[in-house]
């Protein structure tokens, strides 16, 4: 196994023990067919990878914004003055093709490193590379030589070297060198075999097209191809025995210039092989045929719509109706090819399958048959026997309200997830086999109205009758839950099968609750089925109110009493969820699934020892803008993602992996992503995984096969990675990082390795070699010399070095740019839908901020849409040494030094949220880098999301000392040095406080409002003090909210705030206040206003600590009436 190095050496090493065991690696790649070709030597002039090498900060989970979209300096490539006079260094590669048919054993000598002895094998059809870094010759022609194992000359080549990168530092060029040489290692030592698939019809004749699926019965391993014209594929593969599966359609030849039509069933076929570790190829041929015959009592057959075949291998996987949906066709057949006389015949080998047909009366009515055959015999009749099938029914006449026609999807939940849809207007009924479905229905209402019916599960039996219309009597409950002082509500309304209405037809009806003298207490319109009360009723006792429900629906209405009713809780597998007593059997079905999630972890991650229950609190609703919470053994998620969840196999709510993640010890970073891996593979099991996560894993092979290092991409982390780890190296590799986590995380922490660079370099610590390849090949920029400064501190290094706490040091600011913006990149034009660049300054500028913040609003209109900027810094040092580049930061950046990217960091945008705000500007975070005596070139290259503004940057030493640097007026190339410098007086915490920007909240965003729509806020033109607009709060019903923007101040430092409030009809308390996390947990706040009033000041002093940033908030709470705020504004005393 490739070690971990305490220090990069001279000697650039060509081979190791870096081998992979052949049941742990697999993909698919074009094989290239040898001839009597030749050995042949070229040189590669520039093996640099093209693409960023940088370290990633600040990958979480709820700020994902899609890749870079940065500006490029506009001029030529920047060399940094002083730089001529000092050695360049760069990358080559050598490579030998062998289009010969036999191995060959070559060496390869060149005077550029005369201390390598290279000598390799190269297989036939392949070709194989040596990366070396050297000393940039320049001029001088490079000579390499290609010997046999005599040493007799093969080949050689000398000429001069095109252009290419290069760089000052020889150890970053080795380190480029010994990446890309590992790559290849690792690649020769994936000793794939060449195979051959053919897949011929009961005639011998090719089918082109079949679809092909792969399965290793000796590690993960699957493959997908499809077969050409000739009825062939071909591949390479590890060794070891496959399970091969064809399915597909057999097209028959018709020729044209025949005048006699022949009328032939419809063919499908379906073989599956076992291709033996010792074969290279195999042929799928029909070993048995069978007509499938679909009729009904009278011996008519009956047209069939389309079919499904499930493969025994895979069958268990598509109980589910995530692997039906997301694998489907690739995994199975299904066919849409009709057979309009009832039959097909089915070309087989291999097992049993199981065939599900869905296929029509005369009457026109669906019918979901099913059966399964091994072909054996020549025929399998289907009789379609209605009296022992289950019968579902629509009927118009016993709707309820006029509902005469819908559309109802039907799903075999007892199969594997076979689907259809029954239109009304065009049959009544279908007939389905006797089993459980997933039914939903969405009726039209006269007038044009919908409704639905919210899915759910029947049990069907044979002969029975399943009424689909919705009928009464309707049942209405009431479920409320105490909030502290306010108290959430959901009406749900249940018609006589029990079936859940999602909302009132067209957003329509009444609620009242009144009380034993006749007094209303509460009355609502029904436009939304939930809502939350004020705390004025948090002492009344709903159960002894009379709850009156009236709901228009069609041409009748929905009319009762309600019933109240608190949460219940059920338990089941060791877990226990509350919530509305109408999703009782949802709650509990989940629970088997929730302990198998929880093992699926504990298994497959080794992390989740200390959660083996939950609780799932199902709240009537959550705050606007929170999908979920989790910690400490509770998920709390809304009940409304019990909608579509109706039993076991449905897909699980989506947020509920999240914080699943949360509760095993997982934050808003990168390892967020594994919890993914142990839920899918406990729920799906390793079948289901499999073929969830295939095509990231021959993604990742593929990557390196196809030496994809050599194109340049765009970084962006996903989780594929993981399941990329899982295939290549095995059951238990999550388990063996978490355990080296345990070990290692802080020492790596301490060496300046950032989140993702620790997580490859635990991976690689428990595998015992360096595995930063895969990360990278899934978009993770991670690179091996810094995965080898992990191992290596944490194997060898004795003295490691002290932790240092960034946001407590004050290093070199800069605070003086070059600045070049506000632009628009192509990417954003195109978002924009614009023609050409919005430049409002597109030339470069000299400016200087007043404070160590660089803030990009300032001299800006508040930011409405995305903006770019670079930003150019020259300075001087007198020696060479490694330093610390320290940024705290809201905005998306790139940083070169010298012309190579160093660092990115992921934008921080206001959100409406900011209890999920990680308030980034308070984190300041560094950058490993290299200063060099003599000028240095600093650039940024920025995205500024709506809700940023800008970015503190500063010069340390590894100690944490400030930089001794010394600031070049000098710009980018041929900009004017005379040009006058811009000098920002003052730095301004708040944007746009008086409301006057060109749109009213430009600068705010929306905060929480709870309920939703209860405060509306808007613009007020009237009645005004000065100024042109103001802000209006206007309680529409019971409830709070504000309009919220997040400020950047200087730490320590007082400030003063002031503003115009006005009131009227107002019952309630409203207030500008200071907070993070939550709305309303106030830092410090005015005093309440709680009365009307004309236009009065509010003044009140504020200290932010050591915070850079925080949230202030107009907010208002109340039962009713109008506040209006103005002329904010928030000035240093």
């Amino acid at each position: 196994m490739v070690s971990f190095e305490p220090a990069v050496d001279d000697v650039v090493p060509t081979g190791g023990d870096n081998q992979v065991p052949d049941d742990q690696v697999s993909d698919v790649q074009t094989v290239p067919t040898p001839d009597d070709g030749k050995l042949q030597l070229r040189i590669l002039d520039d093996a640099w990878p093209p693409s960023d090498r940088i370290i990633a900060y600040q990958f979480h989970q709820k700020d994902h914004h899609g890749g870079p979209d940065f500006i490029d300096r506009r001029g030529k490539e920047l060399k940094r003055r002083g730089s001529g006079s000092r050695k360049g260094f760069r990358v080559i590669a050598l490579e030998v093709d062998n289009s010969t048919t036999e191995k060959q054993l070559v060496q390869l000598k060149t005077p550029l490193r005369n201390d390598l002895e290279m000598r390799f094998s190269v297989d036939p059809g392949l070709s194989l590379r040596r990366y070396l870094a050297i000393e940039d010759p320049g001029d001088q022609p490079v000579l390499v030589e290609m010997l046999d194992e005599d040493g007799e000359l093969l080949d050689s080549v000398e000429r001069v070297l095109l252009p290419g990168r290069s760089a000052e530092s020889a150890k970053e060029a080795k380190a480029i060198a010994l990446e890309r040489e590992r790559e290849e290692w690792v690649r020769e030592k994936f000793r794939l075999r060449p195979i051959s698939v053919e897949v011929r019809d009961e005639v011998g004749k090719p089918v082109a097209g079949a679809t092909l699926l792969l399965l290793s019965n000796e590690s993960l391993a699957v493959v997908e191809g499809t077969t050409g014209t000739d009825g062939r594929w071909s591949a390479v593969v590890v060794p070891g025995s496959w399970t091969v599966i064809a399915q597909g359609e057999v097209v028959d030849d018709i020729d044209p210039d025949d005048n006699t039509l022949v009328l032939t069933l419809p063919r499908i076929l379906l073989l599956q092989e076992t291709l033996s570790g010792e074969s290279s190829s195999i042929l799928l041929e029909p070993r048995k045929q069978t007509v499938i015959s679909v009729e009904d009592r009278q011996g008519k057959g009956l047209s069939i719509e389309k079919l499904w075949i499930t493969p025994e291998p895979v069958a268990a996987a598509f109980t589910t109706e995530r692997v039906a949906m997301e694998v489907g066709a690739r995994g199975r057949l299904e066919s849409s090819r009709s057979a309009p006389t009832g039959q097909f015949r089915l070309l087989m080998s291999g097992p049993p399958v199981d065939i599900c047909v869905l296929c029509r009366t005369t009457e026109g009515e669906a019918v979901l048959t099913r059966a399964k055959t091994g072909g054996d015999r020549e025929v399998v009749p289907i009789l379609i026997d209605q009296n022992r099938m289950s019968r579902l029914q629509y009927s118009a006449e016993s709707a309820f309200g006029g509902a005469a026609d819908a559309t109802i999807e039907v799903v075999a939940v007892d199969g594997f997830r076979e689907r259809f849809t029954l239109e009304t207007r065009q049959a009544r009924r279908a007939w389905v086999m006797p089993g459980t479905y997933r039914l939903e229905t969405r009726c039209t209402l006269p007038g044009g109205k919908t409704a639905r019916l919210l899915p759910y599960r029947a049990l069907l039996s044979a002969g029975q009758k399943f009424d689909l219309e919705p009928r009464s009597p309707w049942t209405p409950r009431l479920h409320y839950e105490r909030k502290g002082k306010t108290i959430q509500m959901r009406l749900s309304i249940s018609d006589a099968g029990g079936r859940v209405l999602d909302r009132v037809p067209g957003n329509d009806g009444s609620l009242a609750a009144v009380d034993r003298s006749g007094k209303v207490l509460i009355h609502r319109t029904l436009g939304a089925m939930r809502w939350q009360e004020p705390e004025t009723l948090q002492r009344v006792d709903l159960d002894k109110l009379s709850i009156q429900i009236d709901a228009p629906f069609g041409n009748s209405a929905i009319r009762g009493i309600a019933i109240a009713e608190t949460p219940i809780t059920v338990n089941d597998a060791g877990s226990s969820a509350t919530g509305p007593s109408i999703f009782r059997a949802r709650m509990k079905s989940m629970m088997p699934e929730v302990a198998r999630s929880l093992r699926g972890c504990k298994d497959h991650l080794g992390c989740a020892d200390g959660v083996l229950r939950l609780l799932m609190d199902f709240d009537i609703f959550l705050p606007p803008g929170v999908g979920g919470l989790g910690g400490g053994g509770v998920i709390v998620l809304d009940a409304a993602v019990l909608h579509d969840y109706t039993g076991q196999g449905d897909r699980l709510p989506g947020a509920y992996t999240h914080e699943l993640g949360h509760n095993i010890g997982f934050g808003h970073d990168p390892y967020m992503l594994l919890a993914d891996c142990g839920v899918d593979e406990g729920i799906y099991g390793e079948l289901g995984y499999r073929l969830l996560n295939a095509s990231a894993f021959q993604k990742t092979i593929r990557w390196l096969l196809d030496r994809n290092s050599d194109q340049r991409s765009e970084w962006q982390p996903n989780p594929s990675v993981f399941a990329a780890l899982r295939f290549i190296h095995g059951l238990g590799v999550h388990h063996k990082m978490f355990t080296e986590r345990k070990a290692s995380e802080q020492t790596l922490r301490l060496h300046g390795l950032s989140s993702i660079e620790r997580i490859a370099a635990l991976y690689s610590l428990a595998l015992g070699e360096n595995i930063a390849w895969i990360f990278r090949a899934n978009g993770w920029p991670v690179f091996d010399d810094r995965v080898d400064l992990g191992g290596s501190s944490v194997q060898f290094t004795r003295k490691h070095p002290i932790q240092l706490n960034y946001n407590r040091l004050e290093g070199t600011v800069i605070n003086g740019w070059w600045v070049l913006g506000p632009v628009e990149s192509s990417v954003t034009r195109r978002k924009n839908q614009r023609k050409s660049p919005a430049e409002s300054n597109p030339h470069w500028r000299p400016l200087v901020w007043p404070t160590p913040f660089t803030d990009l609003t300032a001299g800006q209109d508040p930011v409405t849409r995305n903006r770019q900027w670079l930003l150019f810094r020259r300075i001087v040092v007198n020696n060479d040494f490694e330093a610390r580049l320290t940024v705290a930061t809201d905005v998306k950046m790139q940083i070169s030094l010298n012309g190579s990217p160093v660092g990115f960091i992921d934008a921080s945008p206001q959100m409406s949220q900011p209890m999920h705000d990680e308030l980034m500007l308070n984190q300041k975070k560094p950058f490993p880098i290299q200063l060099f005596r003599g000028e240095n070139i600093i650039e940024v290259a920025v995205t500024q999301m709506v809700g940023t503004r800008g970015l503190r940057l500063e010069l340390m030493t590894a100690e944490g000392d400030p930089v001794p640097v010394g600031i070049l007026d000098e710009g980018p190339h041929g900009e004017d040095l005379t040009q006058e410098v811009v000098r920002y007086d003052v730095h301004q915490p708040l944007i746009n406080g008086d409301f006057e920007a060109k749109k009213l909240l430009d600068g705010w965003i929306p905060g929480e409002v709870d309920p939703g729509g209860s405060v509306v806020f808007d613009g007020e033109t009237e009645g005004l003090v000065d100024g042109t607009r103001a802000l209006r709060a206007k309680i529409i019903q019971p409830g709070a909210g504000g309009t919220i923007q997040r400020i950047v101040v200087t730490p320590g430092k007082k400030y003063r705030v002031t503003a115009l409030v006005k009131a009227s009809q107002f019952e309630g308390e409203a207030l500008i206040g200071f907070f993070t996390g939550r709305l309303g947990s106030w830092s410090s706040r005015s005093a309440p206003l709680r009365r009307d009033t004309e236009w009065t000041r509010i003044k009140f002093d504020w200290m932010p600590g050591t915070s850079r940033t925080t949230y202030i908030a107009c907010f208002v709470k109340g039962q009713s009436g109008t506040v209006w705020f103005d002329n904010i504004s928030l000035e240093e005393i």
